[in-house]
């Protein structure tokens, strides 16, 4: 078996324990029976509950039969639990929930504790069930374990002889806690304020005579502050840089150097790989990851289980510098569109125009296998701040952006936005744009009032899923051509973050960006009305209105 070097570094540690054990410096034992027995559990008393192994036992694969054995194994000189705390971390779709609910079981049922208190505790309250209701419906196929307990619906509960296993958000109120064990879920997605409730759950168990805590998780960002410290945490662990025997940790995972696409490489971070996770499956994926920027980071983060700069920061700033260059005339350009993005309101805002120009004899293939043609695109914004903003212009680089006239600072931020958006494009021969509904519905008026066709482009993934994959794609392509010299464009396109809509695609993340993004949202608006423009149309102004030709 193929295995990242953090594991390697695991069994390494495990072997060099056994040699060690019950001496003076390792005041620790390796108790095979109780190892044997914690494995032993799942297959006698838990069946799969979903997917085609369903109503078949509860086999453990070698990786978990190893994670198991150590944490339920190794016993201190009083005969209690050598670990309080492990971290388990592989890619998505290698059973992690499944594990995770059968252990989770296995503590209620089998670990001596009397009247213990098990939680899954995650983020949100329905992302706690996940695990608490694979262990529901694994009991309801266990009918030794079943006619032993009560399941309750309201809060969900399973209980058995004083006992309970309950799911925990922090989205929902919660008394004082006394576990036994704890099962963090999904740590990466817990932010910085999510701390409290994490502290709440690490530090309560400690009249219990052996607490246990688990992380369960996939790899984060940047943006995962709680996960990050974590994970660097059992890093040095791992590598013997710091000295925790209390702490056991399992991180498979791509190494720093692999090729996440090289598929001889997959089974470090899936360690189910041809039982949960299909190579097929991995196949599909990693297709599209050699596509989409933004499927790239989402296949090395949650099927190479590593770390990317962000999931979301996707423009890359060197390829955005080599998309500088001298623009065309525009008033050859098959289409012109715009965009107007207000952010917050009361701080920045900001105008963008996108013109289009097809590429002679250049096509593509589109989704539905028919050929399509391939264009360019040049862009170019300007950004507002509001003379009101809290921020402190006589700092840099605001200060240098005012003098230079890239930055506008205005006393009537709306209206003076609405006048040079409305000059710009009868200037340039812009007819529609694009708008946010939520605070721009007025200034939408005023500029339809004037001949131009307003399109509302609400923050949703369905709005923005396709102009940002098409987007990164141009770009990457260098078929995106911006002047250069918008230093203020430059710095909110290099911080932008996206995120996974509700229903797939992505849309701007504006609390997980590192700043304002405001000037490539506008961008990415006049993209969007520019990409998906249907024919070419010659507009110009007569005595002031819009005329198309």
């Amino acid at each position: 078996m193929i295995a990242s070097r953090a594991v390697l570094s695991a069994v390494a540690r495990f072997r060099r324990d056994i040699e060690r054990q019950c001496t003076a410096e390792f005041p620790f034992r390796f108790d095979t029976q109780r190892a044997e027995s914690s494995c032993a559990f799942f297959p006698i008393a838990l069946r799969h509950s979903i997917g085609k192994w369903a109503n078949e036992p509860f086999h453990l694969a070698p990786w978990q039969v190893f994670i198991n054995a150590n944490i339920f194994g190794w016993k201190r000189k009083d005969g209690t639990r050598r670990y309080r705390r492990a971290h388990i971390s592989v890619g998505r779709k290698n059973g992690k929930s499944t594990y995770a609910a059968g252990m989770a079981l296995a503590l209620l049922y089998a670990d001596g504790e009397s009247i213990a208190q098990v939680f899954v505790g995650a983020t949100k309250f329905d992302q706690a069930k996940i695990i608490f209701d694979e262990a529901e419906r694994m009991l309801r196929k266990s009918p030794h374990l079943l006619k032993r307990s009560e399941i309750r619906r309201n809060p969900p509960n399973i209980l058995t002889e004083g006992s309970y296993l309950r799911p925990l958000g922090s989205d929902r109120p919660f008394d004082g806690l006394n576990p036994h064990a704890v099962f963090f879920d999904e740590l990466h997605e817990w932010k910085e304020h999510h701390r409290r409730f994490y502290d709440s759950m690490t530090t309560g168990g400690g009249s219990r005579t052996q607490p246990l805590q688990v992380t369960i998780t996939t790899a984060g960002d940047q943006t995962s502050l709680i996960w990050r410290e974590e994970t660097e945490y059992c890093r040095e662990v791992i590598c013997g840089d710091h000295i925790d025997e209390s702490m056991f940790v399992f991180l498979a995972e791509l190494d720093t150097n692999d090729d996440p696409f090289d598929e001889a490489l997959w089974e470090k971070s899936n360690p189910n790989l041809g039982v949960s996770v299909s190579r097929e499956y991995l196949q599909e994926q990693a297709l599209q990851a050699t596509r989409k920027k933004t499927a790239r980071n989402k296949f090395i983060r949650y099927h190479g289980n590593r770390e990317v700069t962000s999931i979301s920061s996707v423009i890359d700033r060197d390829k955005w510098d080599a998309c500088a260059g001298e623009l065309s005339d525009w008033a050859t350009a098959d289409n012109i569109a715009g965009g107007i993005d207000m952010g917050g309101g009361s701080d920045l805002g900001a105008t963008a125009f996108c013109a289009r120009w097809r590429i002679d004899e250049t096509q593509r293939t589109g989704s539905d296998g028919n050929e399509v043609p391939l264009y360019r695109y040049e862009i170019k914004s300007k950004c507002y701040i509001d003379a009101k903003s809290e921020r402190d212009t006589t700092q840099q680089p605001w200060n240098q952006w005012l003098s230079d006239g890239k930055l506008t600072q205005s006393e009537w931020l709306l209206q003076e936005l609405g006048d040079d958006f409305h000059a710009t494009a009868k200037d340039i021969g812009a007819a529609s744009f694009a708008y946010d509904p939520w605070n721009m519905k007025l200034l939408a008026e005023q500029l339809e009032e004037k001949g131009m066709a307003a399109t509302e482009m609400p923050q949703r993934a369905a709005q923005y899923g396709e102009p940002i994959e098409q987007f990164l794609e141009a770009l990457a392509d260098g078929r995106i051509t911006h002047d250069g010299q918008d230093d203020v464009l430059k710095w909110c396109a290099t911080n932008l973050a996206v995120k996974p809509g509700y229903g797939g695609g992505w849309m701007p993340d504006r609390k997980n960006s590192r700043d304002k993004i405001d000037a490539i949202v506008a961008v990415l608006m006049a993209f969007r009305m520019a990409y998906f423009a249907e024919q070419t149309q010659s507009w110009y102004y007569e005595d002031g209105e819009l005329e198309i030709a």
